[in-house]
């Protein structure tokens, strides 16, 4: 039976990572979000200047922040990307008017920055899979089980990125991946995944990476499932495809995507 789009969400959970989502860009979702509920952010950004003194000192940042409702349980190094933020945003053409605060001039110039003072778009973190694929027109979905600490894993990992880039430079964004983490440290995932440019199942969506493993029997690392947009199970592991052909990755795409593999592995037990 042919699933619906939605049942992609049924199989990958309702939300992927698009990116490590930094303070930085919360903070900028939240603003914006307040803005487009009809918010007044001066009468926003005065809320949490406590002292009416006209600035925001870092403890006054964050605990306007805390009282908005961001969780810094979401992030590895909260206080340290904090403090770069309040280093960013604080701007001026003098020394003295670097004084570790946030005016309100300064406040409005990083809501409407668009980004400038990020490597980040604005829209990275996390999303519906719906959204970041169904909508997007990707007909191929590759869940890539894998430890960042496993050799053999790092170096099959190397060709699927020159697979996938190669993909992308060429055109074709039918193909999508999704990292689903085998580690055990979420400190290990987040510096391994910010530099990866596929989605992920969310670390703290510990339970949703044991059903996706026990689902497909995924044993051991490397292991790359491909399914349809629908969600249905095309072969159980692909990944020789995209380390034999990382130079030509269309000739795997276009037997993918005719319903042909090369291979499937035989099921295994859980690695959890």
């Amino acid at each position: 039976m042919l699933l619906s789009a939605n049942d992609m969400e049924v199989v990958l959970g309702d939300k992927v990572l698009n990116g490590i989502e930094n303070i930085e860009s919360r903070i900028r979702k939240m603003c914006m979000e307040a803005i487009a509920d009809g918010t007044d952010i001066l009468a926003w950004f005065r809320q949490f200047d406590v002292n009416k003194d006209g600035s925001i000192t870092r403890a006054e940042l964050l605990d306007g922040l805390l009282s908005k409702g961001l969780n810094l349980d979401d992030f590895i190094d909260a206080n340290e990307e904090l403090d770069l933020f309040m280093k960013k945003i604080d701007s001026g053409l003098f020394e003295n008017e670097l004084d570790a605060k946030i005016d309100y001039q300064e406040f409005i110039k990083f809501l409407m920055g668009h980004g400038e003072f990020s490597h980040h778009d604005i829209d990275v973190g996390i999303h519906r899979p719906i959204e970041l694929i169904y909508r997007r027109g990707v007909k191929v979905v590759g869940l890539l089980f894998g430890q960042q600490w496993n050799p053999a894993y790092r170096k099959a990992e190397d060709k699927i990125l020159l697979f996938y880039n190669k993909l992308k430079e060429a055109g074709e964004h039918r193909f999508e991946i999704v990292y689903v983490s085998m580690d055990q440290d979420q400190r290990r995932f987040t510096d391994h995944y910010r530099h990866m440019p596929w989605l992920a199942i969310p670390f703290n969506q510990r339970e949703r990476r044991h059903h996706l493993a026990r689902k497909y029997f995924v044993a051991s690392s490397p292991r790359m499932v491909l399914l349809d947009c629908h969600g249905n199970l095309i072969s159980y592991d692909v990944k020789n495809d995209c380390c034999d052909y990382y130079h030509k990755p269309w000739i795997a795409m276009d037997s993918w995507l005719s319903g042909k593999v090369r291979e499937i592995s035989n099921a295994g037990v859980s690695f959890f």
